[in-house]
């Protein structure tokens, strides 16, 4: 028993070392400096609500991003769908703040109506025609190529649809569709995804689908052409920073985006 108690009396005296070198490495440990940043966020505390025609779809996007990053404290929130749609959505007591149309009349529906202030044209739009890639079926234009083909348009009372009406007419064509879309936007995606062989489009929805399609110009396609209208909405509260975003829009670093995705500055 004797014996016992001396070898632990000698083994406490090393163990109580040891824990003290332990506690002597654990308070030298230096914090790494290799975490991420959690810096937090910029608080958004304003949202703008952006309506705006479907074709717009690409630019509007990309304006969203530098406008947000001049303007930490707003969060730009854009609807995106056929203008017609958007003018029934504001008559129906939508929160909407700027209201960008893809063309005149469709926006003298929301002035008729006192829905927005006074308009400014900051682009215009002409039409093409699309096909799927490679063009399989041989269109070459509004003519006879068109005759047993897939052809997608947009409806009438969409302004791409009225403008097609109003370029069939001029050129004495006859177009049979075997579908008509609300958005521009739904008829790049049938002929993109197959559904449909052709389509009849913006200039600026052909370039933005990319590979996903193949381009036939229209001749005579100057003959109509859409004129883009952008307005504050009369009742928006945020109107400071409503005219903010109109202002981008028309600078030339708004201007240059949209030419370079097929649209004419109003300049122009």
């Amino acid at each position: 028993q004797k014996e016992i108690t001396v070898r632990s009396l000698r083994i406490l005296p090393v163990l109580g070392a040891a824990a003290l070198a332990m506690a002597a490495c654990a308070g030298n440990t230096t914090p790494t400096t290799d975490a991420p940043s959690d810096a937090p966020a910029p608080a958004r505390d304003v949202v703008l609500n952006v309506y705006a025609a479907a074709s717009l779809t690409e630019t509007f996007g990309e304006l969203e991003a530098d406008f947000e990053a001049a303007n930490p404290e707003v969060d730009v929130r854009i609807n995106f769908a056929g203008s017609q749609d958007l003018v029934t959505q504001l008559g129906e007591g939508a929160d909407v703040d700027v209201l960008a149309t893809a063309n005149e009349s469709t926006m003298k529906k929301a002035a008729d109506a006192g829905q927005v202030d006074a308009q400014t044209i900051f682009v215009t739009n002409t039409l093409t025609l699309i096909t799927t890639p490679g063009n399989p079926a041989g269109v070459t234009g509004l003519d006879s190529s068109l005759d047993g083909v897939k052809l997608v348009v947009c409806a009438p009372e969409v302004p791409c649809g009225k403008l097609t009406k109003t370029l069939t007419e001029k050129l004495g064509v006859t177009l049979n569709p075997v579908s008509e879309e609300q958005a521009v936007t739904d008829v790049r995606g049938k002929v993109s995804s197959g559904q449909a062989d052709a389509g009849i489009v913006y200039k600026t929805d052909a370039l933005a689908e990319g590979d996903a399609v193949d381009t036939v110009e229209i001749q005579g396609a100057s003959e109509a052409v859409n004129k883009y209208p952008i307005a504050l909405v009369t009742a928006s509260s945020k109107k400071d920073y409503g005219q903010k975003w109109i202002d981008l829009v028309l600078s030339a670093e708004g201007q240059k985006i949209l030419e370079e995705a097929g649209f004419t500055p109003a300049a122009n």
